[in-house]
This record gives C-alpha cells, structure tokens and sequence, in this order.
C-alpha cells in the first residue's frame, strides 16, 4: 500500500512551477503508481512556437523523434503534426478538456503503426500503448503521457488509470501555472529588450538570466564590456541576499551602485530589485558607459594613456604597460591635459575617474 504521505508529495511536485522532473522521489512514486517507467511530458516550449518534450528515464530519442514529427500550432491552438492521424489525436484530447486518457477508444494499431512519431519516437522506445492526463493550454495541450507495452497495458478500470484520473487536477493546475509564468517571462523578457538602458539580469543566487538587445549592441560596439561581468554579479548577489534586501527595503545605507575604469572609458552599474511571479525577486543591473574618446576627443592611444593615468600610474609604468617611449607618454599625457582642461596629472586623474 503506498504511503499517503508520497501521494501528497507527489501532488505537491505536480502544482510546483518548474514541474515534476527534477524531483526523484516524485518521480519514483509516480512510475510505482502508474508501474512504468516510461513517462514523460508533452506541451507548447516557452515560445509558444515549437514543442517541448520531458522525461527523467527516456531517451533523447523520444523528444528528437517527436519534434522532428511537430508541425506547429494552427490558428485555434491545435498542435499539428506531419500525419494527419496524430494531429487528428490530438485535437480530441484539446476538445474534450481537462481529464484523464485511456487509448484504449482512440487506439487503432494500423493508423497509428502508420504514422512517423510512432516510427521515429514511440516505437525506438518500446511504447506500443498509452494513457495521459491532459490539459488545454493558451497554444497547445499539457500531457503527462505513461507508455506500455501491447502486454503490460493496463485496463481502463485499473487501478493505475484511477491513480491517474486522481493526479490530473494536479497536474492540469500546475500546467497551466506554469504555461502563465512562461507567458510573463515572454512578454518581459521582450519588455527588456525594449528599453533603450542596457540591463543584465540574475536571479537570487546571482546566476545571469538576460542580457536585453541594448546591451548585446554596447558588446558588439566595445567588446571590454564583457570584463564588468563579474562586477555586476558580485552586485546583484550582495542586493538579493535575504539580510541585505532587508536593509534595501529599511532604507538603510546599500551599495547599489559601481564605477568601473576601462581603458576604453567609464562604466557605472546600478542595481535594484524586480519582482518576480514567483520565488525570490530577480535583480536588474543597469550599466552605463561614457566612451572616453567621445568625452574628451581622445584618440585611441590617448584613451589608452587616459586610463591609465586615471588609474593613478606613473609615465615610467604607463611606457611599459603600453610598450611605447617615455617620450611619447609625456607627450600623450600633454594633450590628455589639454584636452580634458587640466592643470595636472592628479586633476586629470579625478576628472578622468568621474567622467561618467
């Protein structure tokens, strides 16, 4: 007799909006109520464009065969597939609902021996039968698809067909949870790549989500950029930690902002918290930069003086940095002065450092 607390965790893995997968013993409850090990998942990727195959035990095979075979999403949100009979399955799973699928009314061995999903993924997996809980969706159907064998198929009253007609709900709620929160993320994420302020974002552990269109344009343009990365991880760590956020939020003192000297002019990263459809809230680093060449009218070699210079070095050491004649440095630094209205290398050095 299963455990009625496993029952209850696998139904809680169900509703979680990153899905059952990653979650073992979720996984190894439902093979024990459903006894295959054969499962997997089926529905519309994050695009809304293509499909989006999932399984802890089964092969890239299945999901290479059964995307090979996807046609797309016709205007009424019906997946299509390359043969007719698939699709036409898959139009009555969408029409009747939310619910639980035995094939045993829909099987027809010679139609379904016929067609290419079952050439290229179902039979390279052995699975010759197949009942699912499905779910509609804006674009497409959810399913959480158990396969069989012709032997070991069981009925339609069995009891691992009612542990799947009482699992659905779960699984419909989490489905569509989860094809809600793709949908957000679309419609921001393209929000992102809207705005004319370049902007890395990194969730509360500091991994990077996104880099917006703004930004891969300043990268294409001054590719040093790249090198203010681990800045701006290290600042959005420090503002999503837990404590830290409670001072952010309090009004207390936080460093929230960064001033980075490249060679190729000034960089200034802020940070501040988004919030999130669920779990902790992202964090978005903003990043500024202030060319010096456009600043000041500097030349290439000058800006390359310029900033270091600015980082407070001697001509001896800049000569050597830059591998040029100490001659040619004083005479950069001249012009540097000139350019920039500068009595002295240390006014120089500050103006340089707050040019942004």
């Amino acid at each position: 007799m299963m455990d009625v607390s496993r029952i209850v965790d696998l139904q809680r893995a169900l509703l979680q909006p990153d899905g059952l997968w990653d979650d073992a013993e979720a996984c190894a409850t439902l093979e024990a109520l459903l006894r295959t090990d054969r499962l997997y998942e089926v529905g519309p990727d994050g695009s809304g464009n293509g499909i989006s195959v999932s399984s802890r035990s089964m092969s890239s095979s299945l999901a290479d065969g059964i995307s090979s075979t996807f046609h797309g999403y016709d205007t009424q949100g019906f997946s299509t597939f390359v043969d007719p009979y698939a699709s036409f399955l898959h139009r009555v799973l969408r029409s009747a609902g939310a619910g639980a699928f035995h094939d045993a009314p829909l099987f027809d061995p010679e139609a379904r021996e016929a067609t290419a999903v079952h050439a290229q993924a179902l039979n390279p997996n052995q699975i010759n039968r197949q009942m699912a809980a499905s779910t509609p969706l804006p674009v497409g159907e959810g399913m959480l698809i158990a396969g069989y064998k012709y032997a070991d198929m069981p009925g339609e009253g069995s009891s691992e067909f009612n542990w799947l007609k009482l699992l659905e709900p779960a699984f419909s709620a989490g489905r569509k949870l989860r094809a809600e929160l793709e949908r957000y993320e679309m419609e921001w994420t393209l929000s992102l790549d809207a705005m004319p302020v370049a902007l890395m974002v990194f969730d509360a552990s500091g991994k990077l989500l996104h880099q917006n269109r703004r930004l891969q344009d300043l990268l294409t343009k001054w590719p040093d950029l790249i090198s203010c990365r681990p800045v701006a991880t290290r600042l959005a760590a420090d503002v999503a930690q837990p404590q830290r956020r409670a001072r952010y939020m309090g009004n207390l003192p936080l460093d929230v902002v960064k001033t980075v000297s490249l060679r190729a002019g000034q960089v200034r990263l802020s940070a501040s918290l988004s919030p999130w459809p669920h779990g902790d809230p992202v964090c978005l680093v903003s990043i500024e930069f202030a060319p010096r060449q456009q600043q000041f009218e500097l030349t290439p070699r000058e800006a390359d003086v310029a900033a270091l210079l600015a980082d407070g070095l001697p001509d001896k050491q800049i000569a050597r940095d830059l591998e040029i004649s100490l001659h040619t440095v004083r005479r950069h630094v001249e012009r540097v002065l000139a350019k920039t209205g500068c009595h002295n290398r240390t006014e120089a050095a500050l103006k340089l450092r707050q040019s942004t």
